[in-house]
């Protein structure tokens, strides 16, 4: 059945390939909710490639699934394979320099969308891709041109007023790209990026009652949204709101638990408010995924002597000495973990030595979290 599926899917892409991709529509039935659409097609153009397909629209649109699951690997396989076989089709040059986007990969992002431009591809949102891209490229006067480019095409396009504000921060006129920004909510058409950054703004400018009251009104728009649950735990955290923050960030990781930094953020912060049972438990989480970083043996090692566990504690510094063999921190905590284990008669299961072994390399976890740069101001009277 899912052959057959999948044969009929293929015809009805056969011909939707001879038109405009704005009146391309899968063969799907209405009735099924998105994320089961997006499973049914993909796997459906699973099964086409499987026959022996070799069109690049159906690597093209595999690769805009897989984008929109997260898979930023194999939709970057998908997306070279379609250039490859078509390599003069403006929209997989603009869908690869969207993916390298999101992936912070912002040259090479750069130059796909200008391949885009340059095979003759028009649009408010190639527009607002380069301007975004040139900004962030740090090409601020060739990004204003692209910003009004797409303002001309929709004066009311709430991502236009969005770049306009990031280029005012860029040229240091903070107050200026707040009254951008909180002009564009007016739209009525709500943008999390805007909410985002006015609630940074503001928390950066020491004015937390305000980044509070544009959070909450992000969050009312997008609940969801790991910045403005992350804005959320920053803001409670700066109250002294130890217990809410927690309950913020642990948000963010239920919704995206591979922000190794902030499970991180959040063991030392459960650790400094001694909650050391739950500490441990985040720094062994990062251990197991990342069994190089070695700071965090150390931090896991200190949990351990609070709560006693005085053997844990040396293996955790044991492990830290091998890598780190000149540092005298790790040296005397394993001492003092060895003195705690004799002091208080714990049976010792491993032989207590130091061993020199080979320091590992240590790759550092990646931050996806970074703030704007803002311009001090010297009075903050005149903002709300």
């Amino acid at each position: 059945m899912r052959q057959i599926f999948a044969f009929l899917f293929f015809i009805s892409l056969s011909g939707c390939f001879q038109t405009d991709r704005a009146n391309y529509k899968l063969a799907i039935p209405k009735s099924y909710e998105k994320t089961e659409r997006l499973r049914v097609s993909l796997e459906a153009l699973n099964d086409l490639i499987g026959f022996g397909s070799s069109n690049a629209e159906i690597y093209f649109e595999r690769s805009r699934i897989q984008l929109e699951y997260g898979n930023f690997k194999e939709a970057l396989q998908d997306i070279n394979t379609a250039i490859d076989k078509s390599p003069n089709n403006p929209d997989y040059f603009f869908l690869k320099a969207k993916l390298l986007n999101s992936k912070g990969e912002f040259p090479s992002a750069l130059s796909n969308a200008q391949a885009a431009e340059s095979r003759g591809m028009e649009s408010a949102e190639l527009s607002r891709e380069l301007a975004d891209l040139l900004i962030k490229n740090g090409k601020l006067k060739e990004a204003e041109v692209y910003i009004e480019d797409a303002y001309f095409s929709d004066p009311y396009d709430v991502k236009v007023y969005y770049l306009r504000g990031m280029s005012s921060v860029i040229k240091k006129d903070t107050l200026g790209a707040l009254e951008i920004w909180k002009n564009a909510l007016t739209l009525g058409k709500p943008f999390e990026p805007i909410y985002d950054r006015i609630s940074d703004t503001y928390y950066l400018l020491g004015k937390v009652d305000s980044s509070f009251k544009y959070n909450k009104l992000g969050l009312k728009e997008f609940t969801n949204d790991v910045e403005l649950n992350y804005n959320k735990g920053q803001i409670f955290e700066r109250l002294g709101m130890v217990d809410s923050a927690l309950v913020a960030y642990n948000d963010v990781l239920n919704i995206d638990s591979s922000r190794v930094e902030l499970i991180l953020q959040v063991g030392q912060l459960y650790f400094q408010n001694k909650y050391y049972t739950k500490a441990l438990r985040q720094f062994e989480t990062v251990i197991n995924r990342y069994p190089n970083l070695n700071k965090v043996y150390y931090l896991a090692g200190l949990c351990s002597e609070k709560l006693k566990k005085y053997e844990q504690a040396r293996e955790f510094y044991l492990t830290a000495t091998t890598r780190v063999p000149e540092d005298p921190k790790l040296e005397q905590a394993f001492n003092r973990a060895n003195y705690l284990m004799s002091a208080t008669n714990t049976p010792s299961t491993q032989s207590g030595r130091l061993k020199n072994k080979v320091k590992l390399a240590e790759p550092e976890p990646e931050v996806k979290r970074k703030f704007p740069d803002v311009e001090p101001l010297k009075s903050k009277k005149d903002i709300e």
